[in-house]
């Protein structure tokens, strides 16, 4: 039986367990939004991720130059930057509540930058 497993069961069982730390080697692939924040947690764990991403920046489909351009032009948000925002990264004050897609891509770079993610890609 695999350890992780055992582990898994051994705390829904009450019992204390030791894990062990191990680091491993990921690939996270994309750089939008999800794939930065997968990229900051992972390391945050003590992983070693890198991102892929095919275009030229972080953003995913929000990026100033996405790969896959399926976002209109001129689309804004359905939701407001808050609560669209991590609880750790602003963005910007001086945007509307409803920001473009322009705005959220450079969000998405800029988390990237914060966290240490860019580094890895």
């Amino acid at each position: 039986m695999h350890h992780s497993f055992v582990a898994v069961a051994a705390m829904a069982a009450g019992r204390a367990v030791a894990l062990e730390s191990v680091s491993r080697r990921v690939a996270v692939v994309g750089g939008g939004s999800a794939g930065v924040v997968a990229a900051r947690f992972l390391k945050r764990a003590g992983h070693r991720p890198t991102l892929f991403e095919a275009g030229d920046a972080f953003g995913g489909v929000w990026a100033d130059d996405p790969t896959n351009p399926v976002v209109y032009k001129n689309l804004r948000t359905n939701l407001p930057k808050v609560v669209m925002q991590s609880p750790d990264l602003d963005f910007p004050a001086a945007l509307p509540s409803y920001v473009d897609g322009k705005a959220l891509g450079a969000y998405v770079a800029a988390y990237a930058d914060a966290f240490g993610v860019a580094e890895h890609a």
